[in-house]
C-alpha cells in the first residue's frame, strides 16, 4: 500500500489553552511527525487552505478561543506546508479557528510544525481530517461533503490497486441525509454479504450505506461540475435528491441544465423535474436536446 503522510502524522491533542472547546491545542513535546520541523512563523507568512470551505467559528465560541489564547498564551501550534505557489508563504492545513483567533489579537508570530513534501490530496486530507474531529460530517455544507467523499473514494480506488478489497457498488436506493425523501430499503438486505469499505465509510460518516452512495454518485462530477452543483445545494437552489438525479445525466445534459440553473435563477424547478430529465435521458438513444431540457425543467403540471 503507497504510503500516506498525512495518516502517519499523529499529534497527541491536548486542551491545555482552551479546555472548553474543541479547537484543541498541540503540545510541541507530543508531536510526533515524519520529517515536520516546528518553527516560530510570522502570521503574515500564512494563508488558509486553498479550498477551505468549513464553517469558522463564530460569535460565543470564537471569543472562547480568542479570550483563552489571550488570557492564558498560545500553548500549541498549527501544521502547515511551505505554500506550493507563493513562495515563502506557508498553507495551514490544522489549525484555522487558531490562526484567526491568533490574528485577531495582533500577535505578529505563531508556532507552527512544517510538513513538506504532501500532495495536494494528502493536505486536503489532513484538512478534513482536522475538521472532522471538531464537526461531524453532517455539520458541514455540501459542497464540503461532496469534496470529502470524492477524496476518500479516490484513496480506497487507489488502496484497491494496491491489491486491498474494498467491495464499493453503486446502487439507486438512498435519501438526502437531511430527511427530504423516504429510505429505500438498503440493497445489502437483500443479498447474503455486506460491502465492508463502503459501510465503515458510511458509518464513519455517520450515513446509511444507501445514502453514502447518492453522495458518491453526485461526487463522480468533475470537479468543476461538483464546484457548482456544490455552490447550488448550499444556496438551497435545489435539493440534494435533484444534484442526485443530475448526476446520473449525460455530461452534455448535465452542462445544458447548469446552464439554464444560470440564465434563470428565479426558475425554482422541483426535485420531479430533475427525476423527469433522469428517466428521460435514460430512456433516450441519443443526449436530449436543450429544448427537451429546458421543457422538462419548466414543466409543473406532473399529473
Amino acid at each position: 500500500m503507497a504510503e500516506n503522510k498525512s495518516d502517519d502524522i499523529i499529534v497527541k491533542q491536548m486542551r491545555r489553552n482552551d479546555p472548553e472547546s474543541t479547537e484543541r491545542g498541540t503540545e510541541v513535546e507530543d508531536v510526533v511527525k515524519l520529517d515536520g520541523k516546528v518553527e516560530i512563523l510570522n502570521i503574515d507568512k500564512l494563508e488558509p487552505f486553498k479550498d477551505h470551505h468549513f464553517k469558522r467559528y463564530e460569535g460565543a465560541r470564537f471569543d472562547s478561543l480568542r479570550n483563552s489564547i489571550r488570557d492564558n498564551g498560545f500553548w500549541g501550534l498549527i501544521i502547515v506546508r511551505p505554500h506550493p505557489v507563493q513562495k515563502g508563504k506557508y498553507e495551514i492545513l490544522c489549525g484555522h479557528n487558531r490562526y484567526y483567533a491568533v490574528k485577531s489579537l495582533n500577535q505578529p508570530t505563531i508556532t507552527a510544525q512544517i510538513i513538506s513534501g504532501l500532495s495536494d490530496d494528502e493536505a486536503e486530507n489532513m484538512v478534513n481530517r482536522d475538521n472532522y474531529d471538531q464537526q461531524s460530517f453532517l455539520d458541514w455544507g455540501y459542497l464540503q461533503q461532496l469534496r470529502v467523499i470524492k477524496l476518500r473514494d479516490k484513496h480506497i480506488k487507489d488502496n484497491s490497486r494496491q491489491g486491498e478489497r474494498t467491495d464499493l457498488s453503486d446502487n439507486e436506493g438512498a435519501t438526502s441525509v437531511h430527511g427530504e425523501h423516504k429510505l429505500d430499503e438498503a440493497p445489502e438486505k437483500k443479498g447474503k454479504g455486506r460491502p465492508k469499505a463502503r459501510d465503515r465509510i458510511a458509518k464513519e460518516l455517520g450515513l446509511s450505506p444507501t445514502v453514502f452512495e447518492r453522495y458518491r454518485s453526485i461526487s463522480k462530477l468533475d470537479d468543476d461540475t461538483l464546484a457548482t452543483v456544490g455552490q447550488l445545494l448550499d444556496d438551497k437552489k435545489i435539493s440534494f435528491m435533484s444534484a442526485f438525479y443530475l448526476s446520473k445525466l449525460k455530461p452534455s445534459e448535465i452542462s445544458n441544465v447548469l446552464e439554464w440553473l444560470a440564465n434563470n435563477p428565479n426558475m425554482n424547478p422541483k426535485t420531479k423535474n430533475f427525476k423527469l430529465l433522469m428517466d428521460s435521458s435514460k430512456n433516450a438513444e441519443k443526449n436530449l436536446t436543450k429544448k427537451e431540457i429546458t421543457d422538462t425543467l419548466r414543466l409543473t403540471d406532473f399529473e
